[in-house]
């Protein structure tokens, strides 16, 4: 992911720099590959683990690269990144938002005799931790079907934070 913004150059103290940032795989050699925007995720399947696997094995980095504008001066930072697989819900959040919301909702509804509304809105938000559930079952499957993770991806033995980047 790339973006231009505005930040403080530690060398000349000017309050404009070109700032590029993308994600980063540590490979069991210590060595960052860059996932380059926008196919992260792809990229890190290559190696054998999603974006989310990478976060809880402790090897996706967010590097950031900058330029100064006024001095020329290039620098890099590197930062642990945390990410979840977009597809997994969980089951335990859905429950308590689902449930909470039920008790603030269906009262008034009960209340005031609306029987339809009801049925229909704490119905579905009683119903909804389960469908939650079968819904990261059959994301599992499909993680297990593309073989991710594969034995031989990055993150089963630990190695040190990486000092220098991937990037140029």
């Amino acid at each position: 992911m790339s973006v231009s913004c505005v930040g403080t150059c530690s060398n000349c103290a000017v309050q404009r720099f070109w700032l590029s940032h993308t994600f980063s795989l540590q490979l069991d050699d210590g060595h960052l590959v860059c996932l380059p925007h926008p196919g992260e995720t792809w990229n890190c399947e290559k190696y054998g683990l999603t974006l989310g696997q990478a976060s809880k094995r402790g090897r996706l980095y967010r590097e950031t690269f900058y330029v100064c504008r006024n001095c020329g001066r290039e620098g890099q930072t590197i930062e642990k990144a945390f990410r979840v697989d977009s597809a997994m819900v969980s089951v335990r959040s859905a429950m308590k938002w689902c449930w909470g919301s039920a008790l603030l909702i269906v009262p008034p509804l009960v209340w005031i005799r609306w029987w339809e509304a009801t049925f229909a809105i704490g119905g579905t938000l009683l119903i909804w931790p389960v469908f939650c559930w079968l819904e990261n079952r059959k994301a599992l499957k499909e993680l297990a079907l593309r073989g991710v993770p594969r034995a031989d991806a990055p993150g089963q033995f630990p190695i040190p934070e990486p000092t220098h980047g991937a990037g140029p």
